[in-house]
């Protein structure tokens, strides 16, 4: 192929016009031995400029060394978003990244795992590009692969480096090779944002699932991991770009990738501006230069041959999906006589020939197709659409062949579209009656159903139009809309599709099919398919919030925020779009314009206005009152009244019969709050019911409120009417409602009244303003008596704290070096880890002032969104603070290293009008200060509660002026600091605050409370729970826990224990290792079953993976005897071994196939590769626990995690985690 540099320099004004140098930015520059940049044809020509960035600095050198050019330059610099990061070293250069690999899913591949074992790992500062001096040219094309962090590296260019770019080379994945990597969408999403379009991928990285070798090469597989994806500048903007720019593109797409149309294109829209004859000269040599096309299908079918059942099958789905349902016949007819027991060509098939009409064959080809795969449900839901014999042709809705047919039907959708559905119902069925396959009949009479909510029906005639008539979308799409009410989420989906694949621009169906995929939990597929949406029609407002909303669920509130605006300038009084916009802000601390547009919200709902939902005003309101007034106005409008279903029966049972209602039974702030009440929960007087709405994480914390609960259901997919029947007749006493309106909720359940009482608690922190919650769980610091009027609930008063709290939780001992996180060895370190929409201008202004009148003090934020943070930082900037004096904490994985860590901190500030609500709780349980600005609404005064009860009144203020003062004053008087440190520790020792049992039988007796009156026939009344009302109980222990982790926060210093690896291999600091095989990096060598090797109470910590099945049962006890008596007073074993019951149950799941159950197999009896890998032994957590017990472990616990060792105790095949993990303690802890 002729060069397009060689072309231009034959036009003189045009080769001036190009310029000297293509500016080039090479992220990521390692390369495989031998192998060239793709840009290496523009540096040969002398046409190139390039920095390239390679953090491994031996390669990095090595780079510099092979290429000393003039014209090129390498750093070695990690690219990021500026912060301080950890980066993974792996065994093989290539897969280092500051994300840690997912060792689960790589290992599941051939040649991947291998290659990202990680080494070492190294706290470094990353380098936005935005940032780099030496990036003091244009930048035109961007190479980029950096292992998963690609999306982190560009955002960091997008105040800048960015805005002159034309086509990106970025390496993307689609599945997760890196923990908690973007992936595709992700990138996508960005760069749209940024005018950027997908062009091409370069090839897919590909492998098969292990033990399979495809072709005898490990590299070989059909799973797609990753690729090379080309973004250029959006091709239908064009007129953005400048002369230069459209040549450079050009240039770029010709000499590198070859995308010879649309250089074309590109120097057509040059030469729209500069009139030179470069495109039409271009032209000429491209249609001398290019090979011919193939004239028609039928050459393809020649080259094929006729026995290539692949090529054929192939172009006869080519030619289906373009619509020449002839031309994919023959192909598949051809395909047929080659390979006839394949099920999905029978399929096809049949698809292809009701598309021409010939249900007869089509009925025939899907029954074939099941004969050969009888569970091929697409195949099987296809087949019942058909009828059983030939059908007759379907009457039109408007047909004129039977006039008085023709009357009656008329006459019948004018009834149901006067409302009067049981006179169109008997007008519908008597055509019906008359004619069975009448479509609108039955179209009809499925809306009808609908309609009542008796879905069922409502299915049942809108399948029996669809066996009629197939190609009628509104019927796919009333079929979508009733199994999506049933949520039957998949098939609703189905139904969706197959209306979009008769009409593609049918509105409705696009609306709904993401609708129902927001409810699969698919949001990035919802999020592409409004895009989607989008572009048939720009200016759809439900579209626009809908897309809003999932870009703030992924904290892209750049995006959120242009897209609510946008919707604003639509249609201004959109419901709920200015409080949605307002949220959005809020999370992006974007505050322009905010006073003016908290006002205006405001003052909507002062004038009943939908203008914001009730959880985004908890931020914006102070007035009680305004709540109130919101929460009745979202009521109305999204779960009003219904006839209840309770009617006033009483029920004789000899429990009181109690039902928690919550999606947030799992790793979730209620979670942590709650299970230990669930657990405290005396079961002689109470029978205790869960309903769980949310996901099931499999979390440890999701096992224990599991196991609290003499029922648990979970009834995601439930409808709340059907749950709500179910609920009523199980008789349920007292229905607790733990989610409000929070996401996920089902506040419409609580509108069909199931139970005599229904009460609001926990989830969230306002009032509900319906007349189905009679009650809302509070202390009086909470909702004082003055404002009991803002409730539409009857307030029940706790004697301490509404706020439960696990006394069961452990801080951990060890606190990290503050330069761990990044934070000063030395300065005051103010602290506020609450969301980042409770943070606002008033706040962050006071903070700003502290950090200035207090020298080298440093702010510590919970690591919040990029957008945020970038926010944060300049507005610190502006107001005369250096933006590195703002600390983004990262997260961690286990709550007790999370509290231990407060320990670092000196003051907590809290946030108004919305405070901390469970993270106060975890600050004060750590021994951290906290000072708050008390409010008027719930959401503001939770930690004045908590302050209160702890005994520490003077550390609430009630003004932001005194926040400020006393904030000010602690943190420069040490003495004063000092002595609320000191007084905190002493009055963490006697506070009923984390007494779970005596918090327990306070709400327990409120609940006896509310069933007392309604057995009494009373309306429900305000309840005061008095302190001595419940039976006492003694919370010293639990209190003593409290007060040493308070003591620790001032002497806490790292562990040095002496710590033992049983069957390890893994050399790490502080760890010994034994074996039973010698080895490099083996310290012992012998076997577990016999430790005489070593003394008496010699190990802080012991730690064995997989170690333990290979013991045979009647040497266990004296084996794990061994170990205790090793280990030192007070000292863990931590213990991972294959859980029997997860792997009995993953080898009896009905989805695996002989391959997966044969790996199955082989993790119950082992590898048996050598002499010592044989199991011996089955374990579960109940045999474990009990063998530990009988070695005299005082103590045992199970977790999901240790995070110490890259081993198997994290393993998760199939994405279940198979091993049973536990702590086993020497002494009562």
């Amino acid at each position: 192929m002729f060069s397009l540099l060689d072309l231009i320099d034959t036009f003189t004004a045009e080769s001036e016009e190009l310029g000297k140098k293509i500016g080039i930015l090479d992220i990521g520059a390692m390369l495989v031995e031998g192998s060239p940049a793709e840009y290496r044809v523009l540096l040969d020509k002398g046409r190139a400029r390039v920095v390239g960035f390679e953090p491994v600095l031996k390669e990095c050198q090595r780079l510099n060394s092979i290429n000393q050019n003039a014209d090129t330059q390498y750093l070695p610099y990690f690219i990021g978003d500026g912060s301080q990061q950890k980066f993974y070293h792996t065994n093989f250069s290539m897969t280092g990244s500051l994300y840690e690999p997912n060792t689960p899913l790589l290992d599941m591949f051939h040649n991947l795992g291998e290659l990202t074992r990680v080494v070492s790992e190294e706290i470094i500062d990353t380098m936005r590009l935005d940032d780099i001096e030496e990036l003091n040219f244009p930048v035109d094309y961007i190479k980029i692969d950096v292992q998963g962090a690609e999306l982190q590296a560009l955002k960091g260019a997008c105040d800048k480096v960015l805005k002159n770019v034309l086509v990106i080379q970025t390496e993307a994945e689609w599945v997760p090779l890196y923990k908690n990597q973007p992936l595709f969408a992700e990138l996508e999403i960005f760069l749209r944002s940024q005018g950027f379009a997908v062009h091409r991928t370069m090839g897919f990285g590909t492998r098969s699932f292990k033990p399979i070798i495809m072709d005898g090469n490990i590299n070989l597989g059909l799973q797609h991991l990753w690729s090379d994806v080309i973004f250029v500048r959006d091709f239908t903007r064009l007129d953005l770009l400048n002369p230069q720019q459209l040549l450079k593109m050009a240039v770029i797409l010709h000499e590198v990738y070859r995308s010879y149309d649309l250089a074309l294109i590109l120097l057509q829209e040059y030469d729209r501006h500069k009139h030179s004859g470069l495109s039409n000269t271009y032209m000429t040599k491209l249609t001398n230069t290019l090979p011919k096309s193939r004239e028609n299908p039928a050459n393809y079918r020649d080259s094929a041959g006729k026995t290539d059942f692949v090529t054929l099958y192939t172009l006869g789905v080519e030619a289906y999906t373009k619509e020449n349902f002839a031309s994919a016949l023959d192909f598949f007819e051809q395909a047929r006589t080659i390979k006839s027991d394949f099920a999905q060509l029978w399929y096809n098939l049949g698809l292809t020939r009701i598309r021409l009409g010939r249900l007869q064959e089509a009925a025939s080809n899907l029954d074939q197709a099941i004969s050969i795969d009888p569970a091929y449900q697409e195949a099987i839901d296809l087949r019942k659409t058909l009828p059983a014999q030939s059908a007759a042709r379907p009457e039109s809705i408007n047909s004129s062949a039977d006039v008085a047919v023709a009357k009656k039907l008329h006459q019948a959708v004018e009834l149901h579209q006067q409302n009067k559905l049981a006179e169109a119902e008997a007008a519908f069925l008597e055509i019906l009656a008359d004619n069975p396959q009448s479509v609108p009949a039955l179209f009809s009479l499925g809306g009808i159903e609908h309609t009542r909510k008796n879905l069922h029906k409502a299915l049942a005639y809108f399948e029996r139009g669809i066996a009629v008539k197939a190609d009628f979308p509104a019927l796919w799409f009333n079929l979508g809309t009733t199994r999506q009410a049933l949520k039957q989420y998949e098939k609703a989906l189905a139904c969706y599709d197959r209306a979009l694949q008769i009409d593609p621009k049918y509105i409705e169906a696009l609306m709904n099919r993401g609708t129902v995929l927001v409810d699969m939990k698919q949001h990035k597929d919802a999020l592409l398919n409004y895009e989607n949406l989008l572009k048939i029609d720009p200016n759809n407002t439900k579209a626009l919030c809908n897309r809003g909303i999932i870009l703030t669920d992924f904290k892209l509130n750049e995006l959120a925020i242009a897209t609510f605006e946008r919707l604003l300038e639509l249609s201004p009084d959109y419901n709920y779009a200015a409080g949605l916009l307002c949220f959005a802000k809020l999370h992006a601390c974007d505050w322009k314009n905010l006073d003016s547009l908290q006002q205006q919200i405001i003052e909507g709902v002062r004038s009943g206005r939908r203008v914001c939902k009730t959880m985004a005003f908890t931020a914006v309101a102070r007035e009680p009152g305004d709540h109130l007034l919101c929460a009745r106005i979202f009521a109305d409008h999204f779960c009003p009244d219904q006839q209840p279903l309770w009617q006033g029966e009483k029920y004789d049972h000899h429990k009181i019969r109690i039902a928690y209602v919550s999606p947030d039974f799992r790793e979730h702030p209620v979670g942590h709050l709650i299970t230990g009440v669930f657990e405290h929960h005396n079961r002689n007087e109470f029978e205790t019911i869960a309903i769980s709405l949310g996901i099931d994480d499999n979390s440890p914390l999701r096992q224990r409120i599991q196991a609290a609960f003499d029922e648990f259901i979970d009834a995601r997919q439930m409808t709340s009417y059907d749950l709500a029947k179910m609920l009523r007749e199980r008789e349920v006493d007292v229905l607790i409602d733990l989610a409000g309106y929070t996401a996920d909720s089902r506040p419409d359940l609580f509108a069909w009244r199931p139970a005599p009482v229904q009460v609001n608690y926990l989830g969230y922190s306002s009032t509900m303003g319906t007349g189905y919650h009679d009650y809302i769980i509070a202390d009086r610091q909470i909702i004082p008596e003055e404002y009991r009027d803002c409730y539409s609930e009857k307030v029940v008063y706790l004697p301490d704290t509404y706020l439960p709290t696990d006394a069961s939780l452990q801080i951990a001992d060890a606190t990290p070096p503050r330069h761990e996180y990044g934070l000063p060895e030395k300065g005051f370190i103010f602290c506020s880890f609450n969301h980042d929409y409770k943070i606002n201008p008033e706040i962050f202004d006071i903070w700003m002032r502290l950090l200035k009148q207090v020298p080298g003090s440093v702010l510590w934020l919970m690591k919040l969104n990029e957008a945020a943070e970038k926010n944060l930082r300049k507005e610190a900037d502006s107001r005369g603070i250096a933006p590195e004096r703002i600390i983004f904490a990262t997260r961690v994985p286990r709550i007790e290293d999370h509290l231990a860590r407060y320990r670092m901190a000196d003051l907590f500030l809290d946030t108004f009008p919305c405070n901390a609500h469970s993270t106060a709780s975890d600050v004060l349980r750590a021994g951290l200060p906290i000072v708050t600005c008390c409010g008027k609404a719930f959401a503001g005064r939770v930690a004045a509660g908590l302050l209160t009860v702890l005994g520490l009144p003077e550390l609430i203020t009630e003004s932001p002026a005194d926040y400020e003062n006393l904030a000010l004053k602690l943190a420069t008087s040490k003495r004063s600091l000092n002595r609320i440190r000191k007084k905190l520790a002493t009055n963490l020792e006697n506070t009923p605050l984390y007494d779970t049992t005596q918090y327990c039988r306070n709400l327990e007796a409120a609940y006896s409370e509310m069933y007392a009156r309604y057995q009494r026939g009373d309306n429900p009344d305000h309840i005061s729970v008095e302190r001595g009302s419940s039976k006492k109980v003694k919370h010293s222990a639990d209190n003593a826990k409290v007060k040493r982790s308070a003591e620790m926060h001032f002497k806490h210093q790292e562990n040095s224990a002496r710590k033992l690896h049983i069957g390890g291999r893994e050399v790490k600091p502080g760890w010994k290792i034994l074996n039973i095989q010698k080895a490099e990096g083996v310290d012992f060598v012998g076997d577990v079953k016999d430790l005489s090797q070593f003394s008496d109470e010699m190990f802080d910590l012991i730690y064995a993976s997989h170690v333990l099945e290979h013991v045979p049962q009647f040497h266990m006890v004296k084996t794990l005897a061994g170990i205790n008596r090793i280990l030192k007073p007070g000292g863990e074993l931590m213990i991972s071994v294959p859980d029997l019951e997860i792997l009995c149950k993953l080898f009896l799941h009905k989805e695996l196939d002989k391959t997966a159950r044969f790996h199955i197999m082989r993790m119950m009896f082992g590898g048996q590769v050598d002499q010592y890998d044989f199991h011996q032994v089955g374990l579960t957590a109940e045999i474990l626990m009990d063998y530990l017990g009988a070695a005299n472990f005082k103590c045992c616990r199970k977790v999901d995690e240790f995070g110490l060792f890259n081993d198997t105790s994290s393993f998760k095949p199939y994405g279940i985690p198979i091993s049973l993990n536990v702590i086993a303690y020497k002494d009562t802890p």
